[in-house]
């Protein structure tokens, strides 16, 4: 019975990802569309570090209007947290997998993950516009 649990927990979670690359799931093997997939992750990241970055300056700025408030301590911690949060969930679902599936679960995963996180970062920083000077920010690198 826990074997169904987990493998109706795998299977859901597959069923719930987006299509990341069509690109990536027409090459023949498995190792081929998992090479490809790391590269859709590499490429993930960067977006979402650099919004991550532009998240920083607005909420650093915004902090120093308003001493009280400190969110870019709490944004720091809160992406700590949802990194390695991510990283252990992607792990799992990779491992539950037990097949070649498993290898292109994980960077499926992590790569739905940082766009979903790169997302939620712009829009911290369109929260915080009002109160730092777009120009400075260095955000318009792609249409949001």
């Amino acid at each position: 019975m826990r074997l169904l649990s987990i493998a109706v927990a795998v299977c859901s979670f597959c069923f719930a990802l987006p299509s990341l690359a069509s690109d990536c799931q027409s090459l023949g093997s498995t190792s081929e569309r998992a090479g490809c997939l790391w590269k859709e992750v590499t490429a993930a990241d960067q977006e979402m570090r650099a919004s991550y970055r532009c998240a920083l300056t607005a909420v650093s700025a915004f902090d120093k209007q308003s001493p009280r408030v400190k969110f870019r301590d709490r944004l720091v911690a809160n992406q700590r947290l949802w990194t390695q949060q991510l990283k252990d969930d992607c792990s799992l679902s990779a491992d539950m997998a037990m097949g070649s599936i498993g290898a292109t679960i994980e960077p499926e995963c992590l790569a739905d993950g940082y766009n979903r996180r790169d997302l939620s970062l712009r829009q911290i920083v369109r929260q915080f516009e009002d109160y730092v000077a777009k120009p400075t920010l260095g955000c318009q690198r792609r249409s949001d």
